[in-house]
Protein backbone atom coordinates (compact mmCIF):
# COMPACT_ATOMS: atom_id res chain seq x y z
CA UNK A 1 0.00 0.00 0.00
CA UNK A 2 0.96 3.48 -0.48
CA UNK A 3 1.44 5.89 2.00
CA UNK A 4 1.68 9.82 2.29
CA UNK A 5 2.96 11.96 5.66
CA UNK A 6 0.45 14.55 6.46
CA UNK A 7 2.54 17.48 8.41
CA UNK A 8 0.20 17.81 11.47
CA UNK A 9 -2.20 14.62 11.44
CA UNK A 10 0.42 11.59 10.96
CA UNK A 11 0.68 8.97 7.97
CA UNK A 12 -2.86 8.48 6.70
CA UNK A 13 -3.32 5.53 3.50
CA UNK A 14 -3.42 7.48 0.06
CA UNK A 15 -5.97 5.00 -0.71
CA UNK A 16 -8.37 5.84 2.02
CA UNK A 17 -8.29 9.64 0.77
CA UNK A 18 -9.36 7.87 -2.51
CA UNK A 19 -12.24 6.65 -1.39
CA UNK A 20 -13.46 9.44 0.54
CA UNK A 21 -13.19 11.46 -2.82
CA UNK A 22 -14.96 9.12 -4.63
CA UNK A 23 -17.58 8.94 -1.76
CA UNK A 24 -18.26 12.38 -1.70
CA UNK A 25 -18.10 12.24 -5.56
CA UNK A 26 -21.07 9.50 -5.98
CA UNK A 27 -22.93 11.36 -2.85
CA UNK A 28 -22.78 14.89 -5.11
CA UNK A 29 -24.14 12.79 -8.46
CA UNK A 30 -27.05 10.84 -6.54
CA UNK A 31 -27.94 14.34 -5.54
CA UNK A 32 -28.33 16.06 -8.78
CA UNK A 33 -30.03 12.74 -10.33
CA UNK A 34 -32.31 13.29 -7.01
CA UNK A 35 -33.24 17.03 -7.83
CA UNK A 36 -33.92 16.87 -11.68
CA UNK A 37 -37.17 16.42 -12.61
CA UNK A 38 -38.76 13.02 -14.25
CA UNK A 39 -38.42 13.26 -17.93
CA UNK A 40 -36.02 16.18 -17.74
CA UNK A 41 -33.45 16.76 -20.82
CA UNK A 42 -32.90 14.28 -23.78
CA UNK A 43 -36.48 11.90 -24.27
CA UNK A 44 -33.77 8.73 -24.20
CA UNK A 45 -33.27 8.01 -20.28
CA UNK A 46 -29.71 8.75 -19.32
CA UNK A 47 -28.44 9.30 -22.27
CA UNK A 48 -27.99 11.58 -25.65
CA UNK A 49 -28.59 9.18 -28.15
CA UNK A 50 -30.18 10.41 -31.41
CA UNK A 51 -33.27 10.29 -30.74
CA UNK A 52 -33.92 9.25 -34.64
CA UNK A 53 -31.28 6.42 -34.49
CA UNK A 54 -32.70 3.07 -36.30
CA UNK A 55 -31.26 -0.10 -34.85
CA UNK A 56 -28.93 -1.82 -37.09
CA UNK A 57 -26.53 -4.55 -36.96
CA UNK A 58 -26.43 -6.99 -33.69
CA UNK A 59 -28.42 -3.89 -32.03
CA UNK A 60 -31.37 -4.43 -30.02
CA UNK A 61 -33.70 -1.63 -28.42
CA UNK A 62 -34.21 -3.59 -24.87
CA UNK A 63 -37.18 -2.01 -22.74
CA UNK A 64 -36.33 -3.79 -19.78
CA UNK A 65 -36.60 -1.44 -17.61
CA UNK A 66 -37.25 -0.11 -14.35
CA UNK A 67 -40.17 2.63 -13.79
CA UNK A 68 -41.68 4.79 -10.81
CA UNK A 69 -44.08 5.01 -12.55
CA UNK A 70 -44.99 3.19 -16.16
CA UNK A 71 -48.26 4.97 -17.27
CA UNK A 72 -46.47 8.70 -17.12
CA UNK A 73 -42.87 7.60 -17.84
CA UNK A 74 -41.42 8.26 -14.48
CA UNK A 75 -37.56 7.78 -14.24
CA UNK A 76 -35.94 5.19 -15.95
CA UNK A 77 -33.39 2.84 -14.92
CA UNK A 78 -32.29 0.94 -18.48
CA UNK A 79 -31.10 -2.32 -18.00
CA UNK A 80 -29.93 -2.46 -21.53
CA UNK A 81 -29.03 -0.26 -24.88
CA UNK A 82 -31.42 3.49 -23.69
CA UNK A 83 -34.49 3.75 -25.46
CA UNK A 84 -37.19 6.43 -25.29
CA UNK A 85 -38.94 6.72 -22.19
CA UNK A 86 -42.14 4.72 -22.55
CA UNK A 87 -45.46 6.00 -21.34
CA UNK A 88 -46.22 2.23 -20.81
CA UNK A 89 -43.75 -0.45 -19.86
CA UNK A 90 -43.16 -3.70 -22.17
CA UNK A 91 -40.81 -5.89 -19.94
CA UNK A 92 -38.37 -7.64 -21.79
CA UNK A 93 -39.40 -6.19 -25.29
CA UNK A 94 -36.68 -6.63 -27.25
CA UNK A 95 -36.82 -5.37 -31.15
CA UNK A 96 -34.92 -7.31 -33.81
CA UNK A 97 -33.91 -5.13 -37.06
CA UNK A 98 -36.67 -3.45 -39.06
CA UNK A 99 -35.27 -5.65 -42.14
CA UNK A 100 -35.19 -8.53 -40.02
CA UNK A 101 -39.30 -8.35 -40.40
CA UNK A 102 -40.74 -11.11 -42.90
CA UNK A 103 -43.74 -12.03 -44.09
CA UNK A 104 -45.13 -13.33 -47.40
CA UNK A 105 -45.28 -10.76 -50.35
CA UNK A 106 -49.20 -11.19 -49.73
CA UNK A 107 -49.10 -9.67 -46.14
CA UNK A 108 -47.76 -6.38 -45.14
CA UNK A 109 -47.07 -6.80 -41.14
CA UNK A 110 -46.08 -3.84 -38.71
CA UNK A 111 -45.26 -3.03 -34.98
CA UNK A 112 -44.87 -0.03 -33.19
CA UNK A 113 -43.26 0.37 -29.93
CA UNK A 114 -42.80 3.89 -28.33
CA UNK A 115 -40.57 5.46 -30.55
CA UNK A 116 -40.10 3.15 -32.92
CA UNK A 117 -42.26 1.64 -36.05
CA UNK A 118 -40.92 -1.47 -37.62
CA UNK A 119 -42.27 -3.90 -40.07
CA UNK A 120 -41.97 -5.87 -43.94
CA UNK A 121 -40.37 -4.72 -46.08
CA UNK A 122 -43.33 -3.20 -47.89
CA UNK A 123 -44.64 -1.96 -44.77
CA UNK A 124 -45.11 1.56 -46.59
CA UNK A 125 -47.71 0.82 -49.40
CA UNK A 126 -51.16 2.70 -48.82
CA UNK A 127 -53.98 0.35 -48.00
CA UNK A 128 -57.72 1.19 -48.02
CA UNK A 129 -58.32 1.63 -44.18
CA UNK A 130 -61.25 -0.73 -44.40
CA UNK A 131 -62.82 -0.95 -40.70
CA UNK A 132 -59.89 0.01 -38.87
CA UNK A 133 -61.09 3.87 -39.90
CA UNK A 134 -63.47 3.43 -37.66
CA UNK A 135 -61.56 3.43 -34.82
CA UNK A 136 -60.75 7.45 -35.54
CA UNK A 137 -63.82 8.03 -36.57
CA UNK A 138 -65.38 6.99 -32.41
CA UNK A 139 -62.28 8.82 -31.27
CA UNK A 140 -63.54 12.00 -33.01
CA UNK A 141 -66.33 12.05 -32.37
CA UNK A 142 -66.19 11.30 -28.75
CA UNK A 143 -63.26 13.91 -28.42
CA UNK A 144 -64.94 16.70 -30.80
CA UNK A 145 -68.75 16.25 -29.96
CA UNK A 146 -71.02 15.62 -26.84
CA UNK A 147 -72.48 12.74 -27.97
CA UNK A 148 -76.24 11.31 -26.80
CA UNK A 149 -76.32 8.46 -25.27
CA UNK A 150 -77.42 6.72 -28.72
CA UNK A 151 -74.67 8.08 -30.10
CA UNK A 152 -72.20 6.40 -27.76
CA UNK A 153 -74.40 3.07 -28.47
CA UNK A 154 -73.71 3.64 -32.19
CA UNK A 155 -69.85 4.49 -31.74
CA UNK A 156 -69.22 1.67 -29.78
CA UNK A 157 -71.00 -1.20 -32.51
CA UNK A 158 -68.95 0.31 -35.23
CA UNK A 159 -65.86 -0.73 -32.64
CA UNK A 160 -67.61 -4.39 -30.77
CA UNK A 161 -69.79 -5.47 -33.74
CA UNK A 162 -67.90 -3.49 -36.82
CA UNK A 163 -71.19 -2.09 -37.53
CA UNK A 164 -71.26 -0.71 -40.77
CA UNK A 165 -74.96 0.99 -40.55
CA UNK A 166 -73.68 2.53 -37.68
CA UNK A 167 -70.39 4.02 -39.40
CA UNK A 168 -72.59 5.40 -42.32
CA UNK A 169 -74.44 7.35 -40.30
CA UNK A 170 -71.78 8.75 -38.64
CA UNK A 171 -69.77 9.59 -41.81
CA UNK A 172 -73.59 11.08 -43.05
CA UNK A 173 -73.25 13.30 -39.96
CA UNK A 174 -70.10 14.39 -39.71
CA UNK A 175 -68.19 13.67 -43.20
CA UNK A 176 -64.55 13.44 -44.02
CA UNK A 177 -63.91 16.08 -41.74
CA UNK A 178 -63.59 13.50 -39.55
CA UNK A 179 -60.62 12.59 -41.20
CA UNK A 180 -58.49 15.69 -42.44
CA UNK A 181 -58.63 16.76 -38.54
CA UNK A 182 -57.51 13.52 -37.11
CA UNK A 183 -54.70 13.48 -39.85
CA UNK A 184 -53.90 17.20 -38.49
CA UNK A 185 -53.90 15.98 -34.76
CA UNK A 186 -52.36 12.79 -35.14
CA UNK A 187 -49.46 13.63 -37.50
CA UNK A 188 -51.07 11.13 -40.13
CA UNK A 189 -48.89 11.34 -43.15
CA UNK A 190 -50.68 8.67 -45.43
CA UNK A 191 -54.36 8.59 -44.48
CA UNK A 192 -56.95 10.85 -46.70
CA UNK A 193 -60.42 10.39 -47.76
CA UNK A 194 -61.50 9.28 -50.75
CA UNK A 195 -64.63 8.61 -53.00
CA UNK A 196 -66.48 10.24 -49.77
CA UNK A 197 -67.58 7.19 -48.03
CA UNK A 198 -65.37 5.73 -44.90
CA UNK A 199 -64.81 2.46 -46.01
CA UNK A 200 -62.32 3.75 -48.99
CA UNK A 201 -59.98 6.20 -46.93
CA UNK A 202 -57.02 5.52 -47.77
CA UNK A 203 -54.13 5.06 -45.47
CA UNK A 204 -51.25 2.91 -44.22
CA UNK A 205 -50.35 0.29 -41.39
CA UNK A 206 -48.02 2.85 -39.85
CA UNK A 207 -50.18 5.24 -39.55
CA UNK A 208 -52.70 3.22 -38.13
CA UNK A 209 -50.47 2.06 -35.49
CA UNK A 210 -49.10 5.18 -34.71
CA UNK A 211 -52.60 6.70 -33.93
CA UNK A 212 -53.51 3.71 -31.68
CA UNK A 213 -50.21 4.29 -30.21
CA UNK A 214 -50.68 8.21 -29.33
CA UNK A 215 -54.23 7.41 -27.92
CA UNK A 216 -52.74 4.93 -25.75
CA UNK A 217 -49.89 7.27 -24.60
CA UNK A 218 -52.52 10.43 -24.12
CA UNK A 219 -55.33 8.87 -23.48
CA UNK A 220 -55.83 5.37 -22.49
CA UNK A 221 -59.18 5.60 -20.67
CA UNK A 222 -60.15 6.31 -24.50
CA UNK A 223 -64.01 3.89 -24.93
CA UNK A 224 -62.46 2.97 -28.07
CA UNK A 225 -59.23 1.54 -26.37
CA UNK A 226 -62.05 -0.60 -24.24
CA UNK A 227 -64.33 -1.37 -26.90
CA UNK A 228 -61.50 -2.95 -28.62
CA UNK A 229 -61.03 -5.46 -25.47
CA UNK A 230 -63.94 -6.98 -25.71
CA UNK A 231 -64.88 -7.27 -30.18
CA UNK A 232 -68.22 -9.02 -30.67
CA UNK A 233 -67.68 -13.13 -31.39
CA UNK A 234 -69.56 -11.89 -35.04
CA UNK A 235 -69.69 -8.76 -36.17
CA UNK A 236 -72.52 -7.42 -37.08
CA UNK A 237 -72.79 -9.23 -40.75
CA UNK A 238 -71.87 -12.72 -39.25
CA UNK A 239 -68.27 -12.84 -39.41
CA UNK A 240 -66.16 -14.16 -36.96
CA UNK A 241 -63.79 -11.31 -35.33
CA UNK A 242 -60.35 -13.84 -34.74
CA UNK A 243 -57.68 -13.49 -36.69
CA UNK A 244 -54.83 -12.40 -37.91
CA UNK A 245 -52.95 -9.97 -35.00
CA UNK A 246 -55.45 -10.89 -32.81
CA UNK A 247 -54.53 -14.14 -31.88
CA UNK A 248 -51.10 -12.96 -31.17
CA UNK A 249 -50.38 -14.40 -27.35
CA UNK A 250 -50.54 -11.16 -24.84
CA UNK A 251 -52.74 -8.86 -26.94
CA UNK A 252 -55.03 -6.67 -24.90
CA UNK A 253 -57.77 -5.90 -28.04
CA UNK A 254 -57.71 -5.78 -31.67
CA UNK A 255 -60.31 -4.15 -34.73
CA UNK A 256 -60.66 -6.34 -37.37
CA UNK A 257 -61.58 -5.08 -41.40
CA UNK A 258 -62.09 -7.28 -44.18
CA UNK A 259 -63.80 -6.50 -47.56
CA UNK A 260 -66.92 -7.64 -48.67
CA UNK A 261 -66.44 -11.17 -50.12
CA UNK A 262 -63.09 -11.90 -47.57
CA UNK A 263 -60.67 -11.67 -49.94
CA UNK A 264 -59.02 -8.66 -48.50
CA UNK A 265 -58.29 -8.71 -44.64
CA UNK A 266 -56.98 -6.51 -41.93
CA UNK A 267 -56.35 -6.61 -37.94
CA UNK A 268 -54.71 -4.78 -35.59
CA UNK A 269 -53.73 -5.21 -31.99
CA UNK A 270 -52.20 -3.70 -29.18
CA UNK A 271 -50.26 -4.95 -26.22
CA UNK A 272 -47.83 -4.29 -22.93
CA UNK A 273 -46.16 -1.42 -24.82
CA UNK A 274 -47.27 -2.11 -28.31
CA UNK A 275 -48.78 -2.06 -31.04
CA UNK A 276 -48.90 -4.00 -34.13
CA UNK A 277 -51.18 -4.43 -37.42
CA UNK A 278 -51.27 -6.52 -40.51
CA UNK A 279 -52.99 -5.96 -44.21
CA UNK A 280 -53.60 -9.29 -46.27
CA UNK A 281 -54.68 -9.77 -49.75
CA UNK A 282 -55.75 -13.23 -48.80
CA UNK A 283 -58.33 -14.68 -46.13
CA UNK A 284 -57.75 -15.02 -42.23
CA UNK A 285 -56.20 -17.83 -42.41
CA UNK A 286 -53.45 -16.27 -44.62
CA UNK A 287 -53.12 -13.37 -42.51
CA UNK A 288 -52.88 -15.52 -39.23
CA UNK A 289 -50.27 -17.63 -40.56
CA UNK A 290 -48.33 -14.84 -42.18
CA UNK A 291 -48.68 -12.92 -38.57
CA UNK A 292 -47.06 -15.78 -36.89
CA UNK A 293 -44.20 -15.83 -39.38
CA UNK A 294 -43.33 -12.57 -38.80
CA UNK A 295 -43.83 -12.07 -34.58
CA UNK A 296 -41.95 -15.08 -34.06
CA UNK A 297 -38.76 -13.14 -35.17
CA UNK A 298 -39.49 -10.81 -31.97
CA UNK A 299 -38.05 -12.32 -28.62
CA UNK A 300 -41.15 -11.05 -26.57
CA UNK A 301 -43.56 -13.49 -29.00
CA UNK A 302 -40.76 -15.84 -28.85
CA UNK A 303 -41.51 -16.31 -25.14
CA UNK A 304 -45.14 -16.14 -25.37
CA UNK A 305 -44.90 -18.88 -27.85
CA UNK A 306 -43.11 -21.15 -25.67
CA UNK A 307 -45.75 -21.12 -22.79
CA UNK A 308 -48.70 -22.12 -25.33
CA UNK A 309 -48.52 -25.14 -27.70
CA UNK A 310 -48.85 -24.17 -31.67
CA UNK A 311 -52.06 -25.70 -31.51
CA UNK A 312 -53.88 -23.55 -29.01
CA UNK A 313 -52.53 -20.78 -31.17
CA UNK A 314 -54.12 -21.64 -34.06
CA UNK A 315 -57.61 -22.72 -32.29
CA UNK A 316 -60.03 -20.20 -32.82
CA UNK A 317 -62.97 -22.54 -30.87
CA UNK A 318 -60.30 -22.50 -27.73
CA UNK A 319 -59.19 -18.79 -27.70
CA UNK A 320 -61.55 -16.67 -30.02
CA UNK A 321 -63.51 -14.58 -27.27
CA UNK A 322 -66.86 -15.21 -26.33
CA UNK A 323 -70.29 -14.15 -27.63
Amino acid sequence: MWWRESEKRGWVPVSGVLIAMLTLACLALSALIALAPPGSGSRYAGSSVDPDHVPSGNELIDAAVTATDCRTGGALIVLGPTVPTPSFCTPEFKIPRPERLRAPERSIVVVRVPGHTFGTKNSGDPVPGLSLIKMLMADWVLSNRDPDSDEIARLKRMIVDSNDESADKIWEKYGEKMITEQVRKYHLKDTKPEDHRWGYTESSLPDLALFVSTLRAENPGSPVLWWMRSPARKAADGTVQYWGTGTLPGVYGSKYGWDNDGSVVASLSYGPGFVVASFTIGDADDQTEDVHEAMARVPYFQRQYARRTQEDIFTVEALAPGE
